[in-house]
């Protein structure tokens, strides 16, 4: 009797955690099958993604712990932070600050970082030649499963007939470099965006894998509206991010809200099954957290008839009656000034609850000063159906087990709420209000894992 070995390699680009089991067979020379089986093939978390505890490949960051990311001693706001979901060493942040829209790039979970100024030169839709651009501010980071960083803001007219345009550019797996021209978003008006947001489909599962959303408000109908783009990082399957370096393969920008009204601060996030779900507030007479929620399955996203009429999170009325006392207060710093601007992401977990949506923003109220937050119903639910609130704990714990804050901060326009892939709870990326300490940009998350 002899034995035979063979081995085999697989590259892990974005499978999720897991166990496997390939299918192999062996074959003689005349290619006949002698035997066949299943190898168990186990796929681990990236570094410090993975359960908590004694796993070996485990790697937590002290909580409290701060990295200089800009090194800069300029005024800085707006911090936003990405991490990559097949390597979570390998971190991105943006920021206005300065006189250019910069990004910084790190592959060594923040040991040292690499500064990224945005090209100016745009591929705009349409157009044979670049467009010359004035790209200001207002940063937005996604990835992708593949490695790809995607990072973006608003550009303003530049005085020489160009249009004010949202704007996205592409950091390559294995780079730290942009592409040489910066992708301009189709603009369906000539006045100007603000505010945009970002998000990937990563849900292997999901019909629309892959695809990216962005979502800005711009004037319309004599008031300012949300609207949301798309492009396909994926044909027929198979990945081709660099289709979306092509102004051409974005969609014309969709209403999301009524023609007309007052809609600002938008935020977009996918869940597992691909459903899209946008929040903003509504400060018109509503005053009011708002949303609403397209099925790609069943509605054309890129199209204002995908979306249908908004829901109420929360009302902001000035009577104490609404919102009624529920999650995560955040108090505010004497003197400090919350924001409305609301903050969407969806459990992605594959846990238990899979797909509940979680909404978080700040409460203007006069005396309030608090960040709140609350979770969806039914995780299939069509609609954003909110659960019965509930108050959370002094510290800022929620309920469900996400950990107290590790420090409280003065709230401004630019937090994030994103989800805890592995766990499937909420985090909090807070930064100081306003224009803030430059000594330090201070990335830190709610539950104490740094």
């Amino acid at each position: 009797r002899s034995t035979d070995t063979a081995s085999f390699e697989v590259e892990d680009v974005g499978i999720a955690a897991g166990t496997y089991r390939l299918p192999f067979s062996w074959r003689d020379a005349a290619g006949k099958v002698t035997r066949a089986g299943t190898a168990r093939v186990v796929f681990y978390a990236p570094v410090r993604e993975g359960p908590e505890g004694d796993n070996p490949r485990v790697r937590l960051t002290n909580p409290g712990t701060q990295s200089n990311v800009t090194g800069d001693a300029s005024e800085e706001s707006e911090a936003f932070i990405v991490t990559t979901p097949s390597d979570s060493d390998r971190i991105a942040v943006g920021i206005n600050g300065g006189t250019s829209m910069s990004a910084w790039i790190t592959g060594n979970r923040g040991q040292t970082w690499t500064k990224r100024t945005l090209p100016q030169s745009l591929d705009a839709p349409g157009e044979a030649a670049p467009e010359a651009g004035n790209v200001c501010c207002d940063p937005m980071l996604a990835a992708d499963t593949l490695g790809n960083i995607w990072f973006g803001g608003l550009t303003f007219a530049n005085g020489a007939g160009n249009p004010s345009r949202i704007v996205v550019n592409r950091i390559a797996a294995g780079t730290d470099s942009f592409q040489a021209l910066t992708t301009g978003l189709p603009a369906r008006t000539s006045g100007t965006q603000d505010k945009p947001m970002m998000t990937v489909d990563n849900s292997a599962a999901s019909p629309t894998f892959g695809r990216l959303y962005v979502v800005w408000d711009e004037p319309a109908g004599g008031g300012v509206n949300i609207v949301i783009s798309q492009c396909d990082t994926r044909v027929l399957g198979y990945p081709n991010a660099s289709r979306c370096d092509n102004a051409d393969n974005w969609s014309i920008p969709a209403s999301v809200t009524p023609a007309t009204g007052g809609y600002i601060y938008a935020d977009v996030a996918a869940g597992p099954d691909g459903r899209v779900y946008v929040t903003w507030w509504d400060y018109s007479a509503t005053n009011a957290i708002r949303g609403d929620v397209c099925n790609p399955s069943a509605q054309n996203c890129a199209a204002a008839s995908g979306w249908g009429t908004p829901d109420t999170i929360a009302a902001l009325d000035a009577t104490g009656g609404n919102p009624v006392p529920f999650a995560c207060p955040i108090l505010a710093q004497p003197g400090g000034r919350g924001s409305t601007s609301p903050q969407v992401d969806v459990d992605r977990s594959g846990g238990a609850q899979d797909g509940r949506v979680y909404v978080s923003w700040s409460d203007l109220r006069p005396g309030s000063g608090a960040t709140r937050c609350t979770g969806s119903g039914s995780p299939a639910s069509t609609h954003l159906t909110w659960d019965s609130y509930v108050t959370s704990a002094a510290s800022g714990a929620l309920p469900g087990g996400v950990g107290a804050l590790d420090e409280i901060f003065e709230l401004a326009a630019a937090k994030q709420l994103k989800m805890d892939e592995a766990h499937g709870k909420p985090l909090f990326i807070l930064n100081v209000a306003g224009y803030f300490d430059p000594l330090r940009e201070m990335i830190r998350n709610a539950v104490g894992r740094g």
